[in-house]
């Protein structure tokens, strides 16, 4: 069995008053809810034949569990009436009553889904939840609706079992990969209540590339790029129900040769398409030592060269190349209002195809767009003088990955 919530314990709150509290969840997979789970503080107060609820969104009682009327601090789980079905995509409800003092956690559910282990469940954020998450209501045993600013998950949780109709979902015993040089082998050892006949292996190698199996519970995989990659695992039986698991592996692929670096070919590369761009009025490949021309005007140089540790194999060395592309333009031109959104229009225009689908030639694996091995793609903006000419100045920073650069030596 399965607790949903995966979160942090609640904090007791001081608080007189009655309440019915509660959680909305959204169900990921088809489960079989069997105890209402609560959590309370020492200060709790007791209530004469408390109870627990299980609701659909629209206020109908789906099953009841009879609770303590002194809860045990900490976390404590009781039998529903009779166990509640929900399929994949429904949501339900879960509450009990109190009669002073409560456990919540503030702002646990303000914004994102938190998931339980096997992500069956998760308790909604609030501005995915029906009337918002958590909710009250100032009547113990009525349907809780109302929700206050802090975002509170009130220790309302319930136990489950995967699947519904008396089947349960299979379990991955043992998950392993491991890899000789870039030739990565998995292998999935799982059990099920019922069968694994008809049973589906399948391998999310985490370069874009998978398979499935219907037998085998192993299978081998050739990455093309050194890295560390995070394989995905699942097994999923006739019934539909699946089990999962995340293995991390490092990978070297040896390198067939060493490239030397083509400098002058991506310091072109990039000059040219800033200059294709139409936004520039000259383009240089070069840091200027005199006062840029008229208009809007882009110099491109090399900035700095390391090694990108992160993504380098065990044979070779990638790297992690930095331009500098200076965008000016005269900053007394009029009207003097329109001296940044002109320079930033260009900027952006740069950037956006930076970001997308602009190509520096095979050596390049990518622009390090959010900083993975370094500092992120950015822009600064600032001031240039030169020749006693002042100018408004902005600067992106351009990461390059590229790849198997230097060889390495043992």
């Amino acid at each position: 069995m399965a607790t949903a919530w995966g979160g942090a314990d609640p904090v007791e709150q001081v608080d007189g008053n009655d309440y019915e509290l509660g959680t909305e969840f959204l169900v990921n997979s088809d489960i079989t809810i069997t105890h209402i789970r609560v959590w309370a503080g020492a200060g709790e107060v007791n209530v004469t034949s408390r109870r627990g609820r299980i609701w659909s969104t629209g206020g109908g009682q789906l099953g009841i569990a009879v609770l303590a009327d002194d809860l045990p601090t900490g976390w404590s789980q009781y039998e529903l009436d009779a166990p509640v079905e929900r399929l994949a995509g429904q949501r339900f409800l879960v509450s009990y009553s109190t009669g002073g003092n409560y456990g919540a956690l503030l702002d646990a559910l303000a914004a994102s889904n938190v998931d339980s282990g096997d992500a069956a469940l998760s308790a909604l954020g609030t501005a995915s939840a029906t009337n918002g998450n958590g909710v009250f209501n100032t009547t113990p045993g009525s349907f809780p609706t109302t929700s206050p600013g802090a975002h509170p998950f009130y220790g309302s949780d319930v136990t489950y079992t995967l699947g519904i109709g008396g089947n349960t979902a299979p379990r991955i015993t043992q998950a392993t990969v491991t890899a000789t040089a870039a030739t990565v082998t998995a292998t999935i050892v799982a059990e099920d209540d019922e069968t694994l006949v008809g049973a589906t292996y399948r391998y999310d190698w985490g370069d874009g590339s998978a398979v499935t199996a219907s037998s085998a519970s192993s299978a081998m995989h050739t990455y093309t790029v050194s890295g560390t990659y995070g394989v995905l695992l699942s097994v999923t039986d006739d019934g539909g129900l699946s089990d999962f698991a995340a293995v991390g592996i490092d990978v070297a692929v040896p390198s067939a040769a060493i490239t030397p670096l083509d400098i002058a070919g991506i310091t072109a590369t990039i000059e040219t398409h800033a200059f294709a761009s139409g936004r520039f009025e000259q383009v240089s490949g070069f840091e200027p030592k005199s006062a840029p021309g008229l208009g809007i005007t882009a110099a491109v140089w090399f900035q700095s060269i390391e090694p990108a540790v992160s993504a380098s194999g065990l044979a070779a060395t990638t790297i992690r190349l930095t331009f500098n592309i200076r965008i000016t333009t005269n900053m007394l031109a009029e009207p003097q209002d329109g001296i940044d959104p002109r320079i930033v229009n260009a900027v952006d225009a740069l950037m956006a195809a930076y970001s997308g689908d602009f190509t520096f030639g095979a050596q390049v694996r990518n622009v390090d767009l959010m900083g993975q091995t370094g500092q992120p793609m950015r822009a600064d903006a600032g001031y240039l003088t030169q020749d006693n000419r002042s100018y408004r100045a902005v600067v992106i920073t351009l990461p390059l990955i590229c790849n198997d650069v230097w060889e390495q030596h043992e």
